[in-house]
């Protein structure tokens, strides 16, 4: 198994053990809550916990599918000599794809089953220490096992065959030709066709969104419209990520001019768009769902304190609530810690099949004077670079969102009004350090690879 099929399978395994600890672990809050004698009128939050049972299941399976898409395509790229090499001793195009999508599609089926069986026994030791919070619970029975967490699993397993049914694609792009050559063509057939469809979907996204955020002052339901808005439109940024992300880098060409690595650095980046792209949106997608749960969650603290208020509870009752409040956050803060160490993990590994695939160009600016200092430091610059590009555009993403989903599941509560997004003081300063600490994590073994590279490669690979 390369390396490319190592970080899917890894992506899936998260993905479905998080999805299944939620579900159950929701799912057993929800039964918890409806015994608990010390918090009256709870159906409107029993509502919420099953719509954010949902929420949280849909988000998980995307950016599940989102890695596994560019797993399956770092694969393809690592296995591309060999394909080449049994394209020249005449093995059809039809019968090496059939072949790639067969290993693919059964790494991310084993990898989801393997994740659903961890995630059950994690979920049912959740469940046993709830239990144990209050003397009322000790008597309740809970679900060990949600079934229900079968779905996210099954839908998990259903994005994995379409990244690798995409990924696959690839090989009906590989020439025989390539098996005595190493340098490979950094382009996106078929980019300009799928460029139209990727704006209606960001377009289409937008407005379910904003036509769901204006339902969320009649019914909490109007939710679930957006997050199929929050996914379509998500799911358009990612096909745009080229794009958007040189569009992105133009900005600090000003900056460029005044330092040689930095030149380099962002030449690099930009006379190779779709490897750009791919990097950038694994990193990005890690700080936007780091965003989102945290603006989300801190709004959703203010609004359910307001609810609390306002519907007659006494100081017990509100105590308790927030007590059932700050647990459930942290299953969700676990669940979004997940998530986010799929998206480093494919950042670290594209940032590594990166300098493996530029081989001949950092061979060539050695040859030209570079020495292993400037060499190691421009792949650093370049992982800074996309680390603040993802920082900046992940942020923005998951305050929209976050705050949207917030207002959208509390804003029909009566008296709540209209809620503002509540961002958590230390998260910027927070995000900002992780993103630069995995950034420059990611870029150091990168990094070293860059600097062992001869100067004679450039020759050797040609």
């Amino acid at each position: 198994m390369n390396a490319g099929s190592k970080l899917a399978f890894l992506a899936t395994f998260i993905a479905a053990a998080g999805c299944t600890v939620l579900m159950t672990v929701t799912t057993q809050f929800r039964v918890l809550l409806e015994a608990s004698a010390a918090l009256v009128n709870s159906e409107t939050l029993i509502v919420m916990a099953v719509l954010g049972q949902i929420v949280l299941a849909v988000v998980t399976v995307l950016i599940a599918s989102i890695v596994a898409q560019v797993a399956f395509r770092q694969a393809v790229d690592e296995l591309r000599r060999d394909i080449a090499l049994r394209r020249l001793v005449g093995s059809r195009r039809r019968d090496e794809r059939r072949r790639l999508f067969g290993g693919f599609s059964a790494t991310g089926a084993v990898g989801a089953a393997a994740g659903w069986a961890a995630g059950a026994i994690l979920g049912a030791i959740v469940g046993l220490v709830l239990r144990q919070q209050r003397a009322e619970w000790h008597g309740v029975a809970i679900p060990w096992v949600d079934p229900v967490a079968l779905i996210p699993a099954a839908a998990i397993v259903l994005g994995a065959l379409a990244a690798a049914w995409g990924a696959s694609r690839r090989v009906l792009q590989i020439a025989p030709a390539e098996a005595v050559r190493t340098a490979v063509q950094d382009e996106d057939l078929g980019a300009g066709r799928r460029r139209p469809l990727a704006w209606t979907l960001v377009v289409t996204g937008s407005a379910v969104l904003l036509a769901s955020l204006a339902g969320g002052f009649l019914t909490p339901l109007a939710v679930l419209p957006g997050v199929l808005g929050g996914a379509l439109s998500v799911l358009g940024i990612v096909a745009l990520a080229t794009p958007l992300t040189q569009g992105l880098l133009r900005l600090a060409a000003p900056a460029a001019r005044k330092s040689t690595e930095l030149s380099i650095a962002l030449g690099s980046l930009q006379r190779s768009p779709k490897r750009t792209g791919g990097i950038a949106i694994a990193l990005m997608v890690g700080v936007a769902v780091v965003t989102m749960f945290s603006v989300a969650g801190e709004t959703a603290l203010i609004a359910m304190d307001r609810a609390a208020g306002g519907d007659g509870m006494s100081e017990t009752q509100r105590e308790f609530l927030g007590e059932i409040a700050a647990q459930f956050m942290t299953v969700i803060a676990l669940a979004v810690g997940g998530a986010s160490l799929i998206a480093v993990f494919g950042f670290v590994s594209t940032m590594q099949m990166s300098v493996a695939s530029r081989t001949r160009e950092i061979g060539l600016l050695r040859l030209v004077g570079m020495s292993v200092r400037r060499a190691k430091r421009t792949v650093l610059i370049e992982a800074a670079l996309i680390g603040a590009l993802a920082l900046a555009s992940g942020f923005v993403l998951g305050l929209v969102y976050g705050w949207f989903g917030a207002s959208m599941m509390f804003g029909s509560y009566p008296g709540m009004g209209v809620l503002m997004p509540a961002v958590p003081w230390l998260l910027p300063v927070l995000l900002a350090v992780a993103t630069l600490a995995v950034a420059l994590g990611a870029g150091y073994p990168a990094s070293r690879r860059a600097g062992r590279i001869r100067a004679l490669e450039a020759v050797a690979v040609a």
